[in-house]
């Protein structure tokens, strides 16, 4: 679950550790996040990245998806409806997808959702291995 995710450098030793990178996300001023919700509790987390409202465009990342929403319906419809909320109502042309190349689930869960894989960032960012 956290071998991909850059914004939030899990596992974390307790809950309050896990809350104060939340909260730090959340207050990002660079990113816009959300929380998914199941039955009015959060169970995931997603944010628009990149926001560049001049070229109309804006990236959906730091998603990190409670178990109980990994590979359901309710996590496609969320990430849909995030992607719907950005072209139709806040008016963006363009809505990029970025993962690592070895996350095969989020590579997936891109595709399922329409992205269509445009090149690879070589050398992008720093790897801790």
């Amino acid at each position: 679950m956290w071998t991909y995710l850059t914004g939030l450098p899990g596992p974390f030793p307790d809950v309050p550790a896990f809350a104060e990178a939340i909260a730090r996300q959340v207050a990002d001023p660079s990113s816009e996040s959300v929380a998914i919700t199941v039955d009015g509790r959060a169970e995931g987390l997603a944010s628009y990245l990149r926001i560049d409202p001049a070229h109309g465009s804006v990236e959906i990342g730091g998603i990190l998806l409670g178990t109980r929403l990994q590979r359901t319906t309710a996590a496609t419809e969320a990430l849909y409806l995030l992607t719907r909320h950005a072209l139709d109502e806040l008016g963006y042309r363009r809505y990029e997808w970025k993962c690592d190349a070895l996350n095969a689930s989020s590579r997936a869960a891109a595709e399922r959702l329409g992205f269509r894989h445009e090149g690879t960032f070589r050398n992008a960012m720093p790897c801790p291995r």
